[in-house]
């Protein structure tokens, strides 16, 4: 994850969370795991340097989710199946960039979908692996 500016030089770190460590809930035909951040009244064990979601949603056939708002970036990542938003259809493979008044995803059959957003981070600079906000800073790690 792209980390707030005043949070870019932390330490790395890596920390497994999997099976019951991640939230999870099922109501009417979505079955959710949480990844990381808060949603859905739901909060999970990673750490985050700023507020956001990341959730996996499975959704049977006519099966409709909220998207979570509050936050001011939020997208749809299609893996498998179909939905729609707003009344259009979109298919697997697809990531959907939302507006304020997306709020609500509805399979058009068995779907699996990842739900995330957040605030924006400001401008970034990438190489390879390695994301910074200073062009200095990711030029010198390109050497």
């Amino acid at each position: 994850m792209a980390l707030p500016r005043e949070a870019e030089e932390t330490e790395p770190s890596f920390s497994h969370h999997s099976g019951s460590d991640l939230p999870q809930w099922t109501e009417g035909g979505v079955t959710g795991h949480l990844i990381a951040g808060s949603a859905y009244g739901l909060t999970a064990g990673a750490q985050t340097h700023s507020p956001l979601f990341y959730a996996h949603l499975d959704l049977a056939p006519g099966a409709s989710a909220e998207v979570p708002g509050g936050h001011s970036e939020r997208a749809v990542y299609i893996a498998s199946g179909a939905v729609e938003v707003d009344g259009r259809r979109f298919d697997a493979g697809k990531m959907l960039v939302l507006d304020g008044s997306a709020s609500r995803v509805t399979a058009t059959e068995r779907s699996t979908i990842m739900l995330l957003g957040g605030e924006p981070v400001g401008e970034r600079y990438i190489y390879w692996n390695f994301v910074s906000s200073s062009r200095a800073v990711s030029d010198q790690s390109a050497s």
